[in-house]
């Protein structure tokens, strides 16, 4: 999938850090050189938008969701949602955290709407809104293996119609296709990196 409008955008999307997107460059072969780029802190946003928030090694030790999928493409599919429903974004990386709920928290924070979107390093997803404690959320897409680029593009969707206060009338849906015990040791793997991210 390109990733529609986001190099033309190159807007400063930006707890923790603020970040621009350099999608059309891909997935660096360099382990600590990240395809985002870090613009510095964030601040929260005053108008409504929808943030994605994500982990701490989101593009840059882990390039991948568990499926296989390049996170460059997921995040652009993403984005791509929210701009259907015709909200800006923002995206921020979260640095004290890998836990999806968490860092969907914090995005909400910062969100102008109130709402976000977290995502793991490994795929998994959640959309948040201010307000809701860290365990609750609007959505949680736990099953990332089994998600594709059209279910990432209608998360987006979704999230700016919370955001929009629109109704929501389009779920994620998706099939358990992959072997667990595989799947459950590759997820602990990349936790692992999102946990341990040194740059």
């Amino acid at each position: 999938m390109e990733p529609a409008g986001i190099e033309a955008s190159k807007r400063r999307i930006g707890v923790g850090s603020a970040l621009t997107t350099l999608v059309n460059s891909g997935p660096s072969t360099d382990t600590c050189q990240p395809w985002l780029v870090d613009l510095g802190p964030a601040e929260p946003g005053a108008e409504p938008e929808v943030v994605v928030a994500v982990g701490p090694a989101f593009g840059v030790h882990i390039q991948q969701t568990l499926s296989g999928l390049n996170l460059s493409d997921v995040l652009a599919a993403m984005l791509a949602g929210i701009e259907d429903e015709g909200l800006p974004w923002r995206v921020v990386r979260v640095h004290h955290t890998s836990d999806c709920a968490f860092i969907g928290h914090a995005g909400a924070q910062l969100s102008g709407s109130g709402v976000s979107i977290g995502i793991q390093s490994k795929g998994t997803t959640v959309i948040h809104q201010r307000g809701l404690a860290p365990l609750e959320n609007l959505e949680l897409f736990s099953m990332s293996p089994n998600l594709d680029l059209a279910a990432y593009r209608q998360i987006g969707r979704n999230a700016a119609r919370y955001a929009d206060y629109s109704s929501v009338d389009a779920r994620v849906s998706y099939e358990w296709t992959l072997p667990r015990g595989t799947l459950t040791l590759h997820g602990e793997l990349t936790n692992a990196l999102d946990r341990r991210h040194p740059c």
